[in-house]
């Protein structure tokens, strides 16, 4: 949702993208403390298992840690992939203006403008132009 008003808007409004920023690291402390827990049971379920092979108990731990941890890759999966494609449409847009203010660049300087973060690089050109 805040990826789509990013890029909706004609002009980068600061507090939505810092929003998405506050999102996107509680995003990632959350997974890593999911992978830190899921690894915690893995461990704790290996060690009872030298213990006691054949618990039906046991076999039900480990199947629902099966389903937690494939559960939890399909998540980050299509978190992933859901970055990739905004990603990709900020690059679009990127290059869209820059085109439109007459200006060609290489896929390696979108790449900077977008690691930058720094929107005036392109949005400069555009006022330029509606100076004239």
């Amino acid at each position: 949702k805040r990826h789509s008003s990013i890029l909706a808007a004609p002009n980068s409004d600061d507090k939505t993208k810092e929003e998405l920023e506050k999102l996107l690291a509680n995003i990632k402390v959350t997974a890593n403390k999911v992978r830190s827990k899921l690894k915690a049971i893995e461990t704790s379920i290996e060690q009872e298992e030298l213990a006691n092979r054949s618990s039906a108990d046991m076999r039900i731990r480990k199947t629902q840690h099966s389903t937690l941890s494939r559960k939890f890759v399909e998540v980050m999966s299509e978190y992933n992939a859901t970055q990739s494609d905004y990603r990709e449409r900020c690059k679009q847009r990127i290059q869209r203006q820059l085109e439109i203010t007459g200006k060609l660049t290489t896929n390696e300087e979108l790449e900077d403008m977008l690691e930058s973060g720094n929107p005036t690089i392109f949005s400069s050109g555009v006022r330029t132009q509606r100076g004239q």
